[in-house]
């Protein structure tokens, strides 16, 4: 199960659902909090941004599989 969004995303959300990107400016918000609205990021990785730990892990066999 993933965990709930943050309030930040929620109220990011919002504010993108209510305002087009051309309004932003017009808001009286500090330039920082515009940046992040406008922020978009890409999930583009496909995989290859996943850690070495990840794809290292030993796996654990049971020794009573051995006895069989």
């Amino acid at each position: 199960m993933e965990p709930p969004p943050t309030l930040q995303a929620i109220v990011r959300q919002k504010i993108r659902q209510y305002f087009p990107d051309s309004m932003l400016d017009h808001l009286g918000l500090p330039p920082s909090i515009v940046t992040f609205l406008r922020f978009k990021p890409s999930f583009a990785c496909s995989g290859s941004c996943l850690s070495r730990s990840e794809s290292s892990t030993l796996t654990m066999r049971s020794s009573s599989l051995d006895l069989l």
